[in-house]
Parts: C-alpha cells; structure tokens; sequence
C-alpha cells in the first residue's frame, strides 16, 4: 500500500503557508512602524536639543538677557524636523526664569538662566493598518513631550556685561 493523500488535506499546504504570510508580514509592518516611530522621535529630540543650543548662544538678546525674536530658532528646528517627515509641529522657545521686564533688574539674583525649546505636534504613521492613534492625533502619536533645556552660554548680570 502507498501513502495516499487524503482528498480531504488538498490545499493544505497553500493555506498554512498563505497564514504564515500573513503573520510574518504583519510582524515585518509593525517593526518598520516601530523603527519609522522611533527614528521621528529620536529627531524631534535631536532638533529640540539644537534649538536649544542654538537659543542659549543667540546674539539678539535685550538687556535682561531676553531673546528679542525667536522666529529664526523656530524655522531651524522645524527645518531640522522637515528631514525625517512631512508633518508641521509647534515650537515653542521659552527662558526660565522668566524676564520680568525689559530693563535691569531682571530676575531674582543667584539663578542661572536657561532656555527651553519645546516641540509639540503629531506624526502620522505609515503603516496604520489598524488605526491606532494616540494622544489626540488621528492615525498616529503626539509628540508633546519633546524638549530640550541649555544654560545661557554668555549672559550678563541684569545690564552689566561679563
């Protein structure tokens, strides 16, 4: 007697291996969303970190050291951000302390000025299959938690130049 296969198992074979297809290609897109995701984060980060940088060394500053106009900072680190995606975010450049006016004294003494630049907007991802979505953003994830803090690298003592 020869080993017959059974007309009952024909096609097997064809649709065991168009599951394993399925399940190997749905893992193969979610580690390319992944990898996509954590590559745009990573950048926003980065452009975060440069803008920070970039405003702690900035020239235009009044006399109490506030950043007069912060329209430059901004379009550096969106421009950094168009490399990776296409989307637009909002960027915020903020100084801590606060300058409370424009004209010495400034803030309280013994503080060390900082600024921060902040990133906050939504990347869509390529492969949302599912349609998952996250912190508000339709078909991707909210990037609100990117920032980045420097120290004042040349500042003055309220007026007096060091």
């Amino acid at each position: 007697m020869g080993m017959r296969q059974g007309t009952d198992q024909r096609g097997q074979e064809l649709t065991e291996l168009g599951i394993a297809i399925v399940l190997l290609m749905t893992v193969a897109l979610g580690l390319l969303q992944f990898g996509h995701a954590w590559m745009v984060l990573n950048m926003i980060t980065h452009a975060a970190r440069d803008g920070a940088r970039l405003a702690a060394s900035w020239v235009d500053r009044g006399a109490c050291e506030q950043i007069n106009n912060d329209t430059q900072i901004r379009q550096a680190v969106n421009d950094r951000i168009a490399t990776v995606t296409a989307e637009t975010f909002d960027v915020q450049v903020s100084q801590n302390p606060p300058v409370t006016s424009a004209s010495p004294p400034c803030a309280p003494p013994g503080t060390t000025p900082t600024v921060t630049v902040t990133v906050d907007g939504c990347v869509t991802c390529p492969f949302n299959i599912l349609n998952f979505s996250s912190g508000g953003c339709p078909s991707g994830f909210n990037t609100h938690i990117r920032s980045a803090t420097v120290e004042l690298q040349r500042h003055r003592a309220c007026g007096n130049p060091i």
